[in-house]
Parts: C-alpha cells; sequence; structure tokens
C-alpha cells in the first residue's frame, strides 16, 4: 500500500493542479463518451488502451468479462449498466475482452475452479458462460509438435467466442434492446500484441482498431 499513497501523494501536489479546471467542471457532474465493460484484469489499463482522459469512460469490471442474463443476477452488474444507459446516457458500450484470460481457462479446463473453494465463481461460470467447453481429443493433443499450438489456436477461438457469447447477452437486456441509440462494440485486447482488436459483424471477423 506505501507505493500507492506515494502515488496518490504525487497526484494531489503534481498532476491535479496541471488538470486543476478539468476537475472543476467533472466535480459539477460527470457526462462519460462511452461506457466500458471489461475484464478486471490488472493488465488492462483502459485510459492508455483507448487514450481516454478523465471522465471519458464510464466503467464496469468483472472478472472474465462476465455478464450475468438480465434478471437472473439482481446485482452490481446489472445496476451499473442501467445507470450508465438510463441516467448517464451513454451511447456506446465497448466490451473489451482480452488473451490470457483466466476465465477462459477455467472453461476450457474446468478442473482449475474448486466448487467448494469458489463458490461464487463457479455459480458465474454457469450462469454467464454455459457449459464448460468440450476436453479435447486426446490423440490431437498427443500429436508430436502440435500440442502448443493446438492448444493456443483453441484458446483463441474460445476467448472470441466466449466475448461474443457476453455480447449477445448484452444484447438481450431490454432497455439495451429497444434502443435506437445506443452501439454495442465487442472488442479484444491482445496482450501479445499490444493490439485491440473489434469484432465486424458484416464480415463476421476481429479487425485491428485504428484511427
Amino acid at each position: 500500500m506505501e507505493r500507492f499513497a506515494k502515488g496518490a501523494a504525487y497526484f494531489a501536489t503534481h498532476h491535479y493542479p496541471l488538470y486543476k479546471e478539468l476537475y472543476d467542471r467533472l466535480a459539477k457532474g460527470q457526462n462519460p463518451r462511452a461506457m466500458v465493460i471489461a475484464c478486471s484484469d490488472s493488465r488492462i489499463v483502459l485510459s492508455q488502451l483507448f487514450g481516454a482522459n478523465v471522465g471519458d469512460l464510464f466503467v464496469l469490471r468483472t472478472a472474465g468479462l462476465m455478464i450475468p442474463e438480465y434478471g437472473t443476477v439482481l446485482g452490481g452488474e446489472q445496476a451499473t449498466i442501467e445507470f450508465a444507459v438510463k441516467v448517464l446516457g451513454v451511447e456506446d458500450i465497448i466490451l473489451l475482452g482480452h488473451t490470457d484470460c483466466g476465465v477462459v481457462k477455467a472453461l476450457l479446463n474446468p478442473e482449475l475452479v474448486d466448487e467448494k473453494e469458489m463458490p461464487a465463481l463457479s455459480h458465474m461460470l454457469r450462469t454467464c458462460c454455459g457449459k464448460p467447453a468440450k476436453r479435447p481429443h486426446k490423440q490431437t493433443v498427443s500429436q508430436p509438435g502440435a500440442t502448443g499450438k493446438a492448444a493456443a489456436d483453441r484458446e483463441t477461438r474460445f476467448t472470441r467466442r466466449h466475448l461474443l457469447r457476453q455480447l449477445k447477452t448484452l444484447q438481450a437486456y431490454p432497455f439495451i434492446r429497444n434502443s435506437r441509440k445506443l452501439q454495442l462494440h465487442g472488442c479484444l485486447f491482445d496482450i501479445n500484441q499490444g493490439v485491440v482488436l473489434r469484432y465486424e459483424k458484416l464480415g463476421r471477423e476481429f479487425t485491428a482498431l485504428e484511427g
């Protein structure tokens, strides 16, 4: 905590004075340009990825980008999304998944999650992600030289499929489905490449975001 205390002190004495006018304006209320629903992974820093400033993004972060189906869990996730759409009036919602995701690994390897030790995580995996992935055929993973690439390709496919499932879940929220101005965007951060990909519905493919 000491490290972060020093960071907070530096912010108050060095950063805040430089943007005093901006913070004075934000102190009167927020008007974010978009909402981002992202995985809680510590390697994802949204302001860096999107070049966002203070007040630009209204953020919801959940482990593995897990979004419960509407009405199944009356908790923080749905309340936060409701607030963003109905109160703040955001017109864009970005769902951001990423490579090397622990939740995707858990879906591919259900034995990694002990239900007795992590009952809440186990429940969310069942509620938000459906059935675990089928185990690959033994002959496939045992082929010499094929295990690493085959496993990586499978994880990549499942990572993308998981993102699209969460996107579909969010699209079914009544106040989102019935909105005429709200736009949803499915994105994926490739940690190895430092690139954010966006799902293009027309081509059914992921392409790099470009300015």
